[in-house]
């Protein structure tokens, strides 16, 4: 049916003064931060009053979250303490109003009994990447000169493929590819380059920006690099509408498998 939609960058930054008196001690929160695309939708839209009916309010992409804390909370000001607390935050606003989840607030659906509901949205497309290779990955230690064992991690939403480590190689060559589900042609991607040390710890050696899919949809087979820090990750990915005819979703994936391992030989051929 028909609906209303309103996208809304968001950025709100707010001195607070949030105070638990717990008698011996307190704890405080002195700032709150968030900032993020949310998307606000009118549906349904009745042919009467009140028109518009209902209102479904969720994020694009995670938001940006930064807090503050006093007291004796200063110790979570630490960036260790201050991450943990924030994943945490995170995880739950995830859960809640992240595609494809999302709050429906209703005041006048006829076909909704409920006030408040939390729901989520069907995807409308798959996109399916390939994790080809990396470049200029940096030493794994400052005190060793060892090379490191290099795994790619993409995030989607909530979610996340990881390629395999790869050992004694400073250009790794991964190619393996990962399903995502796609909800909004918004949304973006994050590329997340770890190294694995002797002991099994693993560190963040470059982290991307948040990449639309829509760009590197676009790119199709000649892929793009992602900059990741110092580290350059090569991608291809191309997608797929979601159709309950097997046919045409068999004959879709030969087609632009085709292409894709084409278009991978050229751009090998070229790098030799």
């Amino acid at each position: 049916g028909l609906e209303v939609q309103l996208d809304l960058e968001l950025e709100y930054t707010s001195q607070t003064r949030i105070v638990l008196d717990a008698g011996i001690a307190a704890f405080s929160i002195n700032s709150f931060g968030i900032s993020g695309l949310v998307s606000l939708r009118f549906k349904p839209i009745l042919s009467e009053l009140p028109v518009l009916a209902a209102l479904q309010l969720l994020f694009i992409n995670p938001p940006n979250i930064d807090l503050k804390f006093g007291n004796m909370l200063e110790v979570a000001n630490w960036p260790m303490a201050k991450n943990i607390i924030i994943s945490s935050v995170n995880s739950a606003i995830y859960d809640l109003m992240v595609l494809p989840n999302m709050i429906c607030v209703n005041w006048g659906d006829p076909n909704n009994d409920n006030s408040v509901s939390f729901t989520n949205l069907m995807p409308w497309e798959i996109m399916r990447i390939s994790v080809v290779e990396a470049r200029g990955v940096q030493e794994g230690s400052y005190w060793t000169q060892r090379t490191p064992s290099i795994s790619v991690t993409l995030k989607l939403g909530q979610q996340e493929a990881r390629t395999d480590s790869i050992s004694d190689s400073k250009n790794p060559v991964w190619n393996e590819t990962f399903d995502f589900l796609v909800y909004d042609e918004r949304q973006c991607i994050r590329v997340v380059v770890t190294d694995t040390d002797f002991a099994g710890r693993q560190r963040i050696v470059g982290e991307s920006e948040l990449v639309p899919v829509a760009t590197i949809v676009k790119r199709g087979g000649d892929g793009i690099w992602v900059a990741a820090q110092d580290t350059k990750v090569f991608v291809q990915a191309v997608m797929y509408e979601l159709a309950g005819d097997r046919e045409t979703l068999e004959r879709a994936y030969v087609g632009a498998a085709a292409a894709m391992m084409s278009s991978r030989s050229l751009h090998m051929s070229m790098e030799g």
